[in-house]
């Protein structure tokens, strides 16, 4: 054998050996990224504010029937006048305490057009949680049992609304005292026999409608945690572990008064990613020109680095024909383009190559710096919120991604 073909030999037999050796290495890789330990931090947290909830319940809280009243006999000439009627005036969140969100009510007792008793309600609620889902709502049994108190301003209202409505002939020969005492038993009605009868009617109403339902998308989600929370913008927090949580710092999640604030962490962004393509909603092959292949030999893979310059690392794995594995690492912004959220990956870097078979990756390189990323708005934040069984349209205003992750700026309206 002459000295040519001996080399070719030996280089043969060393590059059989090496694409051995490197698929070897890369089937390690992937079996050491499938075990990576878990962490029970939450990577996913989403904020209602409760200013924003009230201005949404507002408009459905007039569509509830106003309940009229039995006086029966007991008011005697005031039963023969009016007729009452009660209506919810209104509904506000409130934070109660980090366990509960509070609900205050407002309820309207009314005759001859005209508001003669407002009584207020302090509820609490704690949160429900069902799958993906997450409930905060007026239970009828806990309404049920709120009493309602007459004050003396409430006392002095109604003997002058008495004086008022009262027919002439009647009012002139009452003196104040009579009147005093017709208002405060038209008061103890009201708020007694009245709200009892209002609790099976409009309260039952009420809780059947009065709730709050963050219904979170479909990602592998390991526990959710909820607060409610006190301070500038009150605010009930929805906190996500996914089954692949890496414990990264998940950073301030404070919504404005107007708008619903989402945040996802770097990792748990990739984690998104690798998911989306396991299950075949993303595309997992591509061929040496990066185009979406099911035959294609290249596979990513998505990973995060907090605090990294560039953040955001994709492994590219070959298994088919001659194995490598190369790491790439990228900076990346989100920006809102029409009904798109857009991603754009760039000033990237090769920072490891294993493997001998080097085309591809150039190939793959190229690819790569020659456009943004675009996902569809609704498979990135696919959240749904319902308000009194509804639900509510929700519109991304503003997106920004930084080392951390991704934060988003949602509105809410029917």
């Amino acid at each position: 054998m002459d000295g040519l073909a001996a080399w070719l030999v030996l280089g043969l037999a060393l590059g059989a050996n090496g694409c051995v050796s490197y698929c070897d290495r890369v089937a390690d890789f992937e079996r050491q990224w499938a075990a990576r330990p878990a962490s029970d931090a939450p990577e996913m947290a989403i904020a209602v504010p409760y200013p924003l909830v009230d201005r949404l319940m507002a408009a459905r809280t007039a569509e509830i029937d106003p309940v009229e009243l039995a006086l029966g006999d007991r008011l005697g000439l005031v039963a023969k006048l009016l007729r009452f009627e009660v209506k919810v005036a209104s509904v506000r969140a409130r934070h109660a305490d980090d366990e509960h969100v509070g609900f205050a009510i407002d309820l309207d007792f009314r005759a001859a057009g005209e508001s003669w008793l407002v009584t207020h309600l302090d509820a609490r609620a704690t949160p429900r949680i069902d799958g993906r889902a997450v409930s905060i709502g007026l239970d009828a049994s806990d309404l049920e049992a709120l009493e309602p108190r007459l004050g003396d301003d409430a006392k002095a209202h109604l003997a002058e609304m008495l004086r008022l409505f009262l027919p002439r002939i009647v009012s002139d020969r009452l003196d104040e005292a009579a009147i005093a005492d017709a208002a405060s038993e038209l008061g103890a009605f009201l708020v007694g026999e009245g709200y009892r009868q209002i609790r099976h009617t409009l309260l039952a109403r009420l809780g059947q409608v009065a709730e709050l339902r963050v219904a979170l998308p479909e990602l592998p989600v390991k526990a959710i945690h909820t607060r409610s929370k006190d301070g500038p913008v009150p605010h009930f927090l929805v906190e996500v572990v996914t089954e692949r949580s890496a414990g990264a710092a998940l950073g301030p999640v404070e919504p404005a008064a107007d708008r619903i604030r989402a945040r996802i962490a770097g990792p748990a962004l990739a984690e998104i990613g690798n998911w989306e393509v396991a299950r075949g909603r993303l595309p997992g092959r591509y061929d040496d020109a990066m185009r979406p292949d099911p035959a294609g030999k290249l596979r990513p893979l998505f990973d995060w680095r907090e605090g990294a310059a560039r953040p955001l690392v994709i492994h590219v794995l070959c298994t088919d024909g001659p194995c490598f594995r190369l790491r790439v690492a990228a900076k990346a912004r989100a920006a809102l383009d029409g009904e798109s959220l857009r991603f754009d990956v760039e000033d990237g870097a090769i920072e490891a190559v294993d493997g001998s078979w080097l085309t591809e990756l150039g190939v793959w390189w190229k690819r790569l710096g020659e456009g943004p990323i675009e996902a569809s708005r609704g498979e990135v934040a696919h959240t749904s919120i319902e308000l009194f069984g509804r639900p509510l349209r929700l519109r991304a205003t503003d997106a920004a991604l930084d080392e951390r992750g991704l934060l988003l700026g949602l509105d809410a309206s029917w």
